[in-house]
């Protein structure tokens, strides 16, 4: 496949690649990944196309579609003609751990139901970021999405905070954000 990206060393496709990066480079992958992570329909959305392209990385679309990382890497490397993601680099997924402690002792303060805001194009990121500043001690911040945010749950936990997340149905995670 031609490399449509102006630079001239292609793309190679890792768990750390950005979404974004790998749909302007190879703008073929985007049905292929929608197929793969349906919950990626957003991204044609230009406006949460360019949000979550930016954050969103190979291995935190693996866990929001619930696709092994070697699998989604290997479906998107076989249409660009890229080699097959070697076994021995695979990263071992796990299930998530059970609740922890630090969930069952806290209280819910707030809870934000994501999926009216996303389905309107928006990012809950700001609305999230300004609950978590009130947040105290033993207090929870509940974020209601139809998958896990995991671009945003990484960035929670680079500024600090705890999280963890529940599956309660196939269309509804809750992540739960602490101190």
């Amino acid at each position: 496949m031609l490399n449509k990206s102006p630079h001239t060393v292609p793309l190679i496709i890792t768990p750390d690649s950005k979404i974004g990066e790998i749909l302007y480079t190879y703008p073929e992958l985007e049905d292929v990944l929608i197929k793969l992570v349906p919950s990626f329909g957003k991204l044609k959305n230009p406006i949460l196309r360019k949000t979550i392209g930016r954050i969103a990385t190979i291995r935190q679309a693996s866990e929001v579609g619930k696709i092994s990382l070697g699998t989604l890497i290997n479906h998107l490397r076989e249409v660009v003609g890229q080699d097959s993601w070697s076994e021995s680099t695979r990263k071992q997924e796990s299930s998530s751990p059970a609740e922890p402690e630090w969930v069952k002792t806290a209280t819910v303060i707030k809870s934000i139901d994501a999926r009216p805001i996303l389905d309107r194009g928006e990012h809950p990121v700001q609305l999230v970021m300004t609950e978590l500043s009130k947040l105290s001690e033993l207090e929870l911040l509940e974020l209601i999405t139809a998958f896990i945010p995991s671009p945003l749950i990484d960035m929670v936990r680079s500024k600090g905070f705890k999280s963890w997340t529940r599956e309660e149905t196939p269309e509804i995670f809750k992540t739960f954000f602490s101190r």
